[in-house]
Formats: C-alpha cells, structure tokens, sequence
C-alpha cells in the first residue's frame, strides 16, 4: 500500500497479543476496509484491500493507514 504525499495518516499499534499462558503470538494481523478508500485529490484508490501489520517477537504490530475520517478521503 502506496499511501500518496500529503494524505492524512493514523498509526495503529496493538498488543501485546498473548494465549493463556503469556507467550506472545506470532504472525500478523490483518486490516480489510468495508470500502475502497479513495484520495479525492488524485482520484487514486489507496486502499481497496487487505493489508498486513506483522507482530514482533513481543506480541505488538504497528502500521500506518490512511485517515478515513480526514477531508479529501471518500470511503
């Protein structure tokens, strides 16, 4: 995911994600948007499907998404 200069962004972190015992999960964590997320100003669709934030060796993933409450982004 591209996001285009100037587009308002959020970071989203989450975590620790452990099982019942406290280890911490491996893998990822997915965001799916209901919509195509399009920036009025280049027409372009900056997020029409899912993507991925990996989880560190602690549980937590971070990722930058675009900031689908801002002015200029139709959802």
């Amino acid at each position: 995911m591209a996001i285009p200069n100037g587009m308002p962004t959020v970071t989203v972190t989450t975590g620790p994600h452990t099982d019942m015992t406290g280890a911490f999960y491996q893998g990822a964590i997915y965001f799916r948007p209901s919509l195509p997320i399009v920036w009025l100003a280049t027409g372009a669709s900056v997020l029409d499907g899912e993507v991925k934030a990996e989880l560190n060796e602690s549980g937590f993933a971070m990722i930058t998404l675009p900031a689908t409450d801002s002015p200029g982004i139709n959802v």
